[in-house]
């Protein structure tokens, strides 16, 4: 799909890895649209960090799909 005004190429749920994001990774919690430059598409990525959980909006094309998780 074409990333710029195209169809999202993740789904909420998809576990994603960010690229250089220091080895953060989560789950897609929100699709928040075509909001990056050009027109491509953002989300909302659910980071486990101590002491809590953070979330943080990422650019489609610097986000990397991992396999699904044993037993899911």
């Amino acid at each position: 799909a074409d990333p710029v005004y195209g169809t999202p190429l993740f789904k909420l749920g998809d576990r994603v890895r960010i690229r250089h994001g220091y080895g953060w990774k989560g789950p897609i919690v929100e699709w928040r649209g075509p909001l990056a430059p050009g027109g491509v598409q953002v989300y909302r990525v659910r980071i486990q960090k101590r002491p809590k959980e953070e979330f943080i909006e990422v650019p489609e094309d610097q986000l990397i799909l991992l396999p699904p998780k044993p037993g899911r």
